[in-house]
């Protein structure tokens, strides 16, 4: 997708923020090549970290820690609910 080869972590930003409506988090299900995400948060450094919930347990992962393809699968997902 072109869209993606082109795009920075601002504009990923800038779509959560957009998405999130005055709040930082998103809770959203994305499925990724290994695992599901449960949500999307910006903290105060402006670092995109997903979160995986499992029963009572909040695991965490930085987005820039994800491979290419699972970094795609989050964009392409909300840049679709963004605009459509």
């Amino acid at each position: 997708m072109i869209i993606y080869n082109t795009m920075s972590n601002s504009e990923l930003l800038s779509i959560i923020k957009i998405l999130g409506v005055g709040y930082n988090e998103i809770i959203i299900d994305i499925d990724l090549s290994e695992f599901s995400i449960n949500s999307i948060e910006v903290d105060s450094s402006d670092r995109i970290i997903l979160h995986i919930f499992t029963g009572y347990i909040d695991s965490y992962l930085y987005y820039d820690d994800l491979d290419r393809e699972d970094q795609k699968i989050i964009y392409q997902t909300l840049y679709t609910l963004l605009y459509n």
